[in-house]
């Protein structure tokens, strides 16, 4: 749900340690507190800094979860843009051909063939937004991932599985909390919904993962991410749920997380007040 994307020259790596997939149920209501992640030196290199997670949780299973029409209605929070200064460059011509240059002439080279889709169907809308929590939001912020039987899409604040083959809903949309909320996790990740969502099918563990940040007094931190794993290669059933405190001073931006053998990484861009101003941290 961010509102700006800013072009850093830092990007920080977070690693998830394995133990996150072979979490075991102890974990789930005697999570130590987090480390506090150390930063990094502006300039300097972006090097991984692990901690746990501040908690852990186990959710019912997600085709038991009934979710209620909003009756709330969202209240408007946006991120304004703010210019980025670009050392050395100048204003943007008036006349674009003093910066473009005439395409290359390649007659030889055959037009591409449109590629047709196996397969189409409807996903969310920002309809489903308001249906669930309450209110439109933009940019959509659309993810998704295909599993050997499911595909799970995710729009700003809410997600939903679909047959793969038929493109039948199988469950939700739900809100991006709702396994949280269903957890009773009392945490920010049970509290709040507000984007950025990165959805994945794990094919190394057969498994999918589902994240999104969360920012319970925005503008002002801590700041979040939540992230869910499920314990099969079904969606529609349980989920291990874990809560990451980022930062208590800079918010976690536009994450992306990438599948290893030994772990998921997550990058994001990382700003305060002073989007120029960045550092990277990790956990």
């Amino acid at each position: 749900m961010k509102k700006t994307m800013f072009l850093l020259n830092i990007f920080v790596i977070l690693s998830l340690s394995i133990a996150l997939i072979q979490a075991q149920p102890a974990f789930a209501n005697s999570a130590p507190a987090p480390a506090p992640a150390k930063q990094a030196v502006p300039g300097g290199p972006a090097t991984p800094v692990v901690s746990r997670a501040s908690s852990v949780a186990e959710s019912p299973a997600l085709r038991d979860i009934k979710i209620e029409p909003s009756t709330q209605k969202l209240a408007p929070r946006e991120e304004p843009n703010r210019p980025i200064p670009r050392p050395g460059m100048s204003t943007r011509p008036a006349d674009p051909s003093t910066v473009f240059e005439a395409p290359l002439d390649m007659p030889n080279v055959p037009a591409p063939s449109a590629v047709q889709p196996v397969r189409a169907f409807d996903g969310l809308t920002n309809l489903d937004n308001v249906a669930t929590w309450g209110g439109m939001v933009a940019p959509p912020d659309t993810d998704g991932a295909v599993g050997p039987n499911h595909y799970i899409q995710m729009a700003n604040l809410v997600w939903a599985v679909y047959d793969k083959d038929t493109g039948a809903i199988l469950g939700g949309p739900y809100p991006n909390n709702a396994l949280w909320d269903a957890a009773n996790t009392g945490d920010a990740c049970e509290l709040t919904n507000d984007g950025d969502p990165v959805v994945l099918y794990d094919q190394l563990a057969d498994r999918w993962l589902i994240s999104q940040f969360a920012l319970p007094n925005y503008p002002n931190g801590p700041f979040y991410e939540c992230i869910a794993v499920s314990k099969t290669a079904d969606p529609l059933g349980d989920w291990w749920l874990y809560t990451f405190q980022i930062s208590a001073t800079k918010m976690d931006d536009y994450p992306k997380i990438g599948i290893w053998p030994d772990g998921y990484y997550m990058s994001v861009n990382q700003f305060g007040d002073d989007p120029v101003a960045c550092t990277a941290t990790g956990w």
